[in-house]
C-alpha cells in the first residue's frame, strides 16, 4: 500500500551517515530543558523519543546555545559546558534506541537572545547595532573581532561535546535572524572589516565555524547546516547571495543543507496558513541545482503526497518536519503503512508551538494534546477497565479528540 511513497521510504545518505528513509524531524526549541542550567530533562527525552518511535529516519534535537550570550529561550538546551555532556549522551542514546539517527543542532540566537533576562550578561551581541522589530528584544551590541572569535570557538567546542555525547551528526543553525544569519545578512551586518561587506566577508563567520568543526570532528563526520534560501526582508539579501553562500559552505565541508525561508522579522508571511503547502519548493529546487549535496526542506510541507511528487521531480532529497511532526509524531509510520488519510495535519496556526515558545512557556500544539506530555503517566491512553457506550456532544477539536481517545480506550 505504501508504493505511493517510494521516494520518501528510500534509504538516504548524508555524508557517511546512512538513513533508513528520507524523513527528518526538524530542530524545534520547546522550552523543555532545565531553565537554569540548559541540561537535558526527561521531558525533552520523552518528546524526541516519541518522534523517533514515529518512524522518522533522523531526529534533530532542539538548537542548543553554545555560548551563554546566545541563549534566547528559558528552556533552551545548553551546549556551552562539559557538565552537560551526560544529559546530551542520554538523549542521543534514547533517540538511537528508538530507531532514528540522532543529530544535534548548535543554535546561537544572536539578536533574539535574552542575556539580561537570564542573568547572563547585558545585551544581545551581533555584527552591528541594528534594532529589532520586536519590543521584546534589546538592540544588539556590536561585537569586537576578539568577541567574534570567542563565539566562533564556542560553536567548535559545542561540536566537540556533541561528538563526545555520541550523536550521529551535527547541524549548525544559520537561519531566521539568529547569530550566524545576522552576519550573513546585509541588513544586520554593516561592518567594514573582514566580517562585513562582500558576500564572502559576511559568510566568514559561518565558514570559520564549519572549518573549525571539521578540524575537531574529522572529514568523515556528518555535518549539516540550516541556511536561508530567501530572507523575505525588504532590506535583506538578494536570494542569489544564499546560492553563493551555499557553494562556499559546501567547499568548506558541509554534507547537506536544510533550506529555510524568512526571518522572525520578515516583512511577508512565511509559515502561516495563507501560504499554500509546497509553495516554497522552488527555493529548494534552485538550491539543489546549485550544489552537489542533499537538500532538505521543511517550510509549509505538511502532506506526504506533495513531498513525494517534489522528490520525483528532483526538487529535494529529504522531507524535514517541524510543525507537522509536532502535530502528529507518527507521520513516517503512517506513510510507510500507506495510511496518509490518518495523518493529523498541522494547520499552520502557530499558536501552540511558535506563539508559546515566544512567550517563554513550554511548547504545546492546538491539535495534539500529548505534545510535551509524552512521558507524563497521567496522559497515557490505556484500555478502560469497563467498556461503555459513549456519546460525544460537540464536533469541534475537543469533541473529536474526546472521541478518538474514547475509541482507543475501547469504548463504543
Amino acid at each position: 500500500m505504501a508504493q505511493q511513497f517510494k521516494k520518501l521510504l528510500e534509504p538516504g545518505r548524508i555524508g557517511t551517515m546512512t538513513v533508513k528513509n528520507r524523513m527528518k524531524y526538524a530542530a524545534t526549541v520547546n522550552n523543555y530543558c532545565d531553565p537554569k542550567t540548559g541540561e537535558v530533562t526527561e521531558r525533552e527525552i520523552a518528546y524526541l523519543v516519541e518522534r523517533a518511535k514515529g518512524g522518522t529516519g533522523i531526529v534533530t534535537t532542539q538548537g542548543g546555545y553554545p555560548h551563554v550570550l546566545g541563549k534566547g529561550y528559558p528552556g533552551q538546551m545548553g551546549l556551552h559546558d562539559d557538565s552537560l555532556i551526560p544529559g546530551l549522551r542520554r538523549l542521543a542514546k534514547a533517540i538511537q534506541e528508538a530507531g532514528a539517527r540522532a543529530v544535534c543542532q548548535i543554535m546561537h540566537t544572536g539578536r533574539y537572545a535574552h542575556p539580561r533576562e537570564f542573568g547572563l550578561g547585558d545585551r544581545p551581541v551581533g555584527p552591528s547595532e541594528v534594532p529589532t522589530k520586536f519590543p521584546r528584544y534589546q538592540t544588539p551590541r556590536e561585537m569586537t573581532k576578539e568577541e567574534i572569535k570567542e563565539h566562533i570557538q564556542a560553536h567548535i567546542d559545542a561540536a566537540r561535546r556533541i561528538v563526545e555525547a555520541g550523536y550521529d551528526g551535527i547541524e549548525v543553525c544559520a537561519i531566521v535572524g539568529y547569530w550566524i544569519s545576522n552576519f550573513l545578512c546585509r541588513w544586520t551586518n554593516r561592518r567594514t572589516d573582514e566580517y562585513g561587506g562582500s558576500v564572502e566577508n559576511r559568510a566568514r563567520v559561518l565558514l570559520e565555524i564549519i572549518e573549525g568543526i571539521r578540524k575537531v570532528v574529522g572529514k568523515d563526520y556528518p555535518l549539516l547546516i540550516r541556511l536561508n534560501g530567501t530572507d523575505q526582508l525588504k532590506d535583506g539579501n538578494p536570494d542569489e547571495d544564499y546560492i553563493e553562500i551555499a557553494k562556499l559552505a559546501v567547499q568548506a565541508g558541509v554534507d547537506a543543507i536544510s533550506v529555510t525561508v524568512g526571518w522572525h522579522e520578515s516583512d511577508y508571511p512565511c509559515i502561516t496558513s495563507e501560504i499554500e503547502p509546497g509553495h516554497w519548493l522552488y527555493i529548494a529546487e534552485r538550491m539543489k541545482k546549485a550544489v552537489d549535496v542533499p537538500i532538505i526542506m521543511a517550510y509549509r510541507l505538511n502532506r506526504p503526497d506533495i513531498v513525494e511528487k517534489a522528490m520525483e521531480e528532483g526538487k529535494l532529497d529529504f522531507w524535514e518536519m517541524c510543525r507537522p511532526q509536532i502535530a502528529d509524531p507518527h507521520i513516517p509510520n503512517k506513510v510507510a503503512e500507506g495510511r496518509p488519510e490518518d495523518i493529523a495535519l498541522c494547520m499552520a496556526c502557530n499558536l501552540g508551538c511558535f506563539t508559546k515558545v515566544f512567550n517563554d512557556v513550554p511548547m504545546g500544539c492546538t491539535i495534539n494534546p500529548l505534545c510535551g506530555r509524552e512521558g507524563n503517566p497521567e496522559y497515557q491512553i490505556r484500555p478502560a477497565p469497563q467498556r461503555r457506550k459513549v456519546m460525544v456532544v460537540g464536533g469541534g477539536p475537543g469533541g473529536m479528540q474526546a472521541a478518538v481517545v474514547a475509541a482507543k480506550r475501547g469504548h463504543e
